[in-house]
C-alpha cells in the first residue's frame, strides 16, 4: 500500500482533532496520543535528516554537529520512554 503525505492543512486538522480528543478525555484507543507522539517524533527525525544532509554535503562545524548529537539523544530518550528498543 502506497501512502502519500497529507497536506499541511490536513495534518493541522488531524492534530487539532487529536488535541481536542485528549482535552475531552475521549481517546479510548490512544489514537490521538499516538498521532501526537508520532508527529513530535517525525518533527525531530526531519530535523535530524536536515542536519545529516548538511553534514554529508558540506561537513559540519562543531555547533551544528552538537545540534545533531542533541537530536539523536532526544530521539533515543523518546525511544526509552516507550520501553521499546526500536531502531532509529
Amino acid at each position: 500500500m502506497s501512502l502519500h503525505r497529507p497536506s499541511e492543512d490536513a495534518i493541522a486538522t488531524a492534530l487539532g482533532a487529536a488535541q481536542q480528543m485528549r482535552a475531552d478525555n475521549n481517546d479510548p484507543h490512544h489514537i490521538a496520543l499516538a498521532l501526537q507522539y508520532l508527529q513530535s517524533r517525525c518533527h525531530d527525525l526531519e530535523a535530524l535528516l536536515e542536519q545529516t544532509e548538511r553534514y554529508l554535503n558540506f561537513g559540519m562545524p562543531e555547533p551544528e554537529l552538537s545540534q545533531m548529537r542533541m537530536l539523536v539523544t532526544r530521539l533515543r530518550e523518546q525511544q526509552g520512554e516507550t520501553g521499546h528498543d526500536l531502531p532509529i
